[in-house]
């Protein structure tokens, strides 16, 4: 099918088509925006990353087929279109081309960029191979090699990425991994990937589904690696709370010869804090090697209630009913700190010490 830079190709009927190019100029050329990155440049110095090298087009992603045995009623080449609810700007679309189905009520878009708004805020720049939205609800799907890039830097990287403009709510299926990164100017690097996401824009709150793996890079400490079954990113806090599934699927942190297990924890890397934090609660258990070698049992291990990691200085802080077992010995009291530099621990208010035989 030929296609005419900024012209249009019809076919059908005479009422489809007088119905299709009404349509068309009411929703694209009325809308017609400036420049696609104007709103959407990093505030407060942040870089944004460099888009990757460009990848090779698929021939097609799953669910982006166009509609069985329909032809399209015209396309367009250098495709520029603006979604417009009441007045508010909910996202914007440049493609390669894209071709518009009247009968559906679907356009089907290749080799894209587009910017999602989120009121009064910068926009979040995405590169995708395709797109494909709803005339009817104005619903803007992204798929194929999917890059977001937040106005502070931080990522997504994902297959499908489906964005609700009236909920302002982005999504990626359960059964698509989700890659992303932290924002450029906090204290420690973030990596993270989970099967599944729903975030919203409004409240900054990311529902980390399933599979959860989290990564913290410290010029200043070793890295830490958390694992759980499920987390909340509070994207805009830089915080994110992990959550164990059952007793026998807990949250599990990492760190060289390190390895607590807890049914919650939190690690925080907000851009004003000097250096990351980690803190564990419920059933916390923490187990000390003085090699790396964990095949044996360990060194050391401290159960309680509640623990505070500070990566930088390798201390550890125990509350709540804290108990540290070493070398046949059980120390308690009310709160235990752990040196694991000077390999000293310090008691609190001890309450009882026992020595094993």
């Amino acid at each position: 099918m030929p296609r005419l830079a900024s012209s249009f190709r019809l076919a059908g009927h005479p009422g489809v088509l007088t119905l299709a190019t009404l349509l068309l100029f009411v929703q694209v050329w009325m809308h017609w925006p400036s420049s696609l990155t104007s709103s959407g440049d990093p505030k407060n110095g942040a870089e944004t990353p460099e888009s990757p090298e460009p990848a090779i087009l698929d021939a097609v992603f799953p669910g982006f087929e166009p509609p069985e045995g329909s032809t399209p009623d015209y396309g367009i080449q250098g495709f520029h279109y603006v979604s417009v609810l009441k007045g508010q700007k909910q996202w914007q679309l440049q493609a390669r081309d894209a071709d518009f189905y009247s009968k559906d009520q679907w356009v089907y878009a290749r080799q894209i960029k587009a910017e999602l708004f989120n009121g009064d805020q910068p926009g979040i720049q995405v590169e995708g191979q395709f797109a494909r939205y709803s005339m009817v609800n104005r619903n803007l799907e992204v798929g194929g090699q999917v890059l977001a890039q937040f106005p502070d830097g931080s990522t997504l990287r994902m297959p499908l990425l489906e964005f609700k403009p009236v909920q302002r709510k982005m999504s990626v299926p359960l059964k698509y991994r989700v890659t992303g990164t932290g924002p450029t100017l906090a204290p420690g690097r973030l990596r993270f990937q989970s099967f599944g996401m729903d975030g919203s824009l409004i409240t900054g709150m990311f529902d980390l589904k399933s599979q959860v793996q989290i990564e913290v890079q410290s010029p200043r400490s070793p890295t830490t690696q958390v694992w759980a079954p499920s987390a909340v990113y509070r994207r805009t806090e830089s915080v994110l709370d992990l959550y164990s599934g059952s007793p026998t699927t807990p949250v599990r942190l990492e760190q060289g010869s390190l390895r607590s297990l807890a049914n919650r924890m939190e690690v925080k890397l907000p851009a004003r804090a000097k250096k990351p934090s980690f803190a564990a609660w419920e059933d916390v258990r923490i187990e000390e090697w003085k090699k790396q070698d964990r095949k044996t049992a360990p060194d050391r291990y401290s159960t309680c209630g509640r623990a505070e990691f500070d990566p930088e200085t390798q201390e550890i802080l125990l509350t709540e009913y804290p108990q540290v077992y070493q070398d046949g010995d059980t120390m308690t009291g009310e709160a235990i700190r752990i040196l694991r530099k000077e390999d000293q621990v310090e008691v609190e208010n001890t309450n009882a010490f026992t020595r094993g035989n």
